[in-house]
């Protein structure tokens, strides 16, 4: 990468500070306390184009949704634009701005790129709330967003209806990991099966004394499934099939008997949360979310830009999962000094797979844990 020098003169702003100002937005919730800073690097669009009308529905979704927060919550959010100075102009009215000072070239198309260490250093530095949000431009959110992520920051492994989602979405992980590698059909083995269901529980919210009766009631859910398959075809099955399929869904052998011997009680079986105290020194949650690709037949001249535009985008839609890295969420007094020293560009690859690593390099388990939620059409983040 060609690296231009930053420069070295003092930017104006409109508020006639050195480098931070503001552009007719107000304290958030009207009394200067924020709750969320969400975070974000504007561009400049062409009015009228595309892109341009995507920007406008996305801050549209960013307000609505902050308007829900505080309205249902008290949950206050404001928006700072980490923005280079010739991009100046895209900065919405909402927002406060802080000019960048640092830029790499990009070497095939020759614009100015900011680094992820000056953006964050911005939100760590100018920023009010105590949680702290990135979100590319383009990132739309949904109205329920920032209630969900202040509930997912503030995340408890031991809460029953945290155990419950992880079994759920536990069990159809290992269950369609383990079938789709049956001798006709060998994309895997059971070893990785269960390396993928430890690394999802950790991602999604489990804890490490929570993980034993996890793994226990997954492969007492496998089992199951598999005894009311053979029994609907009027097959019994015996306690030897039962146990190669406990061991397989990496059941313990040793309770295994326990847990298997009455075929019906197998049938039965029913998730039940474990009784684990509250952890009040748990560790902090840093996570992202993934988002949802709109596919629309939709034209730009049949699309408003309004609220009511918006509705009808995400209304007649077809959403559909995407694995990308475009949203990230961490307390803003533990944002990692290796994310703050970095003059990685701005979405070049793979800046979005190295940002999680940061978390265990700089600060350790013990004082906050990266997590991964995906969005899906029936639970869903951004868009």
């Amino acid at each position: 990468l060609a690296h231009e020098p930053v420069p070295k003169r003092e930017l104006p702003s409109r508020a006639g500070t050195r480098r931070t100002a503001q552009k007719h937005a107000p304290d958030a919730g009207g009394n200067g306390e924020a709750h969320i800073t969400h975070l974000f690097n504007s561009f400049k669009t062409t009015p009228g184009s595309e892109l341009w009308q995507e920007h406008m529905l996305v801050q549209l979704s960013w307000q609505r949704a902050a308007k829900t927060a505080r309205e249902r919550r008290g949950i206050n959010v404001e928006f700072i634009d980490a923005v280079l100075e010739n991009d100046l102009s895209s900065v919405p009215e909402f927002a406060r701005y802080h000019l960048l000072q640092d830029y790499v070239v990009d070497p095939f198309k020759k614009h100015k790129l900011p680094t992820v260490g000056e953006i964050f250093r911005v939100g760590k530095e100018h920023g009010r709330g105590s949680l702290l949000v990135y979100t590319n431009a383009d990132i739309g959110v949904m109205e329920d967003f920032y209630l969900k992520i202040t509930d997912l920051a503030h995340l408890d492994p031991s809460k029953p209806q945290v155990q419950a989602r992880l079994f759920k979405d536990g069990s159809r992980l290992m269950n369609h990991c383990l079938v789709s590698h049956e001798p006709e059909k060998v994309l895997s083995n059971d070893s990785l099966c269960h390396a993928d269901f430890e690394a999802f529980f950790q991602l999604h919210g489990g804890s490490p004394d929570l993980l034993p009766h996890l793994r226990r009631a997954v492969a007492r859910a496998f089992v199951q499934n598999r005894t009311l398959d053979s029994l609907s075809n009027s097959h019994s099955t015996t306690l030897d099939e039962r146990v190669a399929w406990y061991e397989r869904a990496g059941g313990d052998p040793a309770v295994a008997q326990v847990d298997l011997e009455d075929e019906n009680a197998v049938a039965d079986f029913d998730f039940s949360p474990a009784k684990l105290a509250s952890q009040r020194n748990r560790p902090a949650n840093a996570f992202t979310v993934t988002r949802l690709d709109l596919v629309t037949k939709l034209r730009n001249e049949d699309l408003e830009v309004s609220l009511a535009g918006l509705d009808r985008l995400l209304s007649v839609a077809v959403a559909k999962h995407h694995p990308g890295n475009d949203c990230f969420v961490m307390p803003r007094d533990l944002v990692p000094p290796t994310i703050l020293r970095s003059r990685h560009p701005l979405a070049w690859r793979p800046w979005g797979m190295w940002i999680p690593a940061t978390f265990e390099w700089d600060f350790g388990a013990d004082k906050i844990v990266w997590r991964r939620f995906e969005g899906t059409p029936q639970d869903s983040y951004t868009f």
